[in-house]
């Protein structure tokens, strides 16, 4: 199993969200048998795949590293795991502190070298909770 606590912002963290927080689906490529591609629920692979020539993490969203994509997983949290959260800046790093609903507190912080590295990490980390 991966740990995303300790993986580094890129595709691979990016692929990771949007199968286990953004609902893609990882399936079977088509045209390279140890390849999987990751795609929206009711996308079509084999198009992108095929017409496009797109490598399975050029289709991801950028979720670790772009602001405009990291604010799609805080949208897709909200009214779910995170009944509320606390973004923070500390030094030289950026913080995000979830509410716990278990026992009604703040959950301890995620702090990574980017905001949106340490909201995919939290995403991560707290649907997994979740179950």
């Amino acid at each position: 199993m991966t740990d995303f606590m300790t993986m580094d912002a890129g595709p691979e963290l990016d692929a990771l969200v949007a199968v286990r927080v953004m609902g893609w689906l990882r399936i079977p490529s088509a045209l390279n048998d140890s390849q999987t591609l990751v795609v929206p629920p009711g996308g079509n692979p084999y198009l992108a795949e095929w017409w496009w020539g797109k490598s399975v993490y050029e289709l991801v969203p950028h979720y670790s590293t772009e602001i405009a994509h990291m604010w799609r997983v805080i949208e897709m949290l909200r009214g779910g795991p995170f009944r509320g959260a606390n973004l923070k800046i500390e030094d030289d790093e950026y913080g995000i502190q979830v509410w716990n609903e278990r026992n009604d507190r703040l959950a301890p912080g995620i702090y990574a070298k980017t905001m949106p590295l340490a909201i995919c990490r939290a995403a991560l980390k707290y649907t997994q909770e979740k179950g």
